[in-house]
């Protein structure tokens, strides 16, 4: 069986085509796979596989062998896979199936090489929308954009041990029990949004999330913080993660009862593709 690994702004995949063998990973699997010590080392392990009402299907697991939620960064990185292992590897547009519903996809560059040689794409992905969320005040808000997230801010997002607050939130505040929560804290500096995250299903830090930097851009907006631009309704956020920008497009509508709806959401990021392995399990 063959491993690809990618990553989208240091956010790291192992990824495994299924559209022409199928392999059947358990649980177990799946978390020895993902381990940094004893496996190849990831952030989650996407399978790809034939659709038949899609260009293709995607199905996320985290390094616990949980699944059931969407992955921004991760979509966006099978998109760049899709596009490499496309006929002639020159594909720029996709629609496809995740587990929050579907999803589109754009090869906005690429390929090109980075600075250690790895072939990287920008991709923009469409989200789903986001009809609800909760304001616990004026500077923390819940969304679910695909995964459950708690974002806050905090006054000095470098410092922050976001190891230890994360995992107080996720496991201990009983406004996410059961399911617990990924937890995005954030610091506005020069117009640009800075965010780290703690990851369920990572149980740590993770160096960018892709649901959890739309959430921040969610709340940045609700907020008030002031965005990178606004023309014809369409919002947009710079968000610096730990190695890399991503941009966040949206489009809040006010609904009848008062509400914020936000439709149209947009993840603008690049997808690095590291290279590929051979396993026997």
């Amino acid at each position: 069986m063959k491993l690809y690994k990618f990553h989208g702004a240091g956010n790291d995949f192992l990824i495994v085509d299924e559209r022409q063998n199928k392999v059947d990973l358990s649980q177990e699997e799946i978390v020895h796979l993902c381990d940094r010590h004893t496996g190849f080392g990831s952030d989650g392990l996407m399978v790809i596989d034939n659709s038949p009402s899609a260009a293709f299907k995607m199905q996320f697991y985290n390094p616990d062998g949980t699944s059931g939620m969407m992955c921004g960064n991760g979509g966006r990185c099978i998109s760049a896979f899709a596009a490499m292992t496309s006929d002639d590897g020159k594909a720029k547009h996709f629609v496809f199936e995740a587990p929050d519903g579907m999803h589109e996809s754009w090869i906005e560059s690429g390929p090109d090489k980075d600075a250690m040689g790895c072939v990287t794409r920008v991709v923009r992905l469409k989200m789903s929308d986001v009809k609800e969320f909760k304001k616990y005040d004026d500077k923390s808000y819940f969304f679910n954009t695909g995964a459950r997230h708690f974002v806050t801010t905090v006054d000095d997002v470098a410092h922050t041990n976001v190891y230890a607050h994360g995992r107080a939130y996720r496991y201990f505040d009983t406004r996410f029990a059961p399911e617990g929560v990924n937890v995005d804290f954030v610091q506005v500096k020069d117009g640009v949004l800075h965010v780290r995250t703690y990851e369920k299903g990572v149980e740590d830090e993770t160096l960018a999330c892709g649901t959890g930097i739309v959430a921040t851009a969610l709340a940045a907006y609700m907020m008030g913080v002031a965005p990178e631009s606004l023309e014809k309704g369409v919002v947009r956020y710079a968000v610096q993660a730990r190695i890399s920008l991503l941009h966040v497009e949206f489009e809040p509508v006010k609904k009848p009862s008062g509400d914020v709806a936000f439709n149209n959401i947009y993840l603008t990021g690049p997808a690095t593709f590291v290279g590929e392995v051979e396993v026997n399990l």
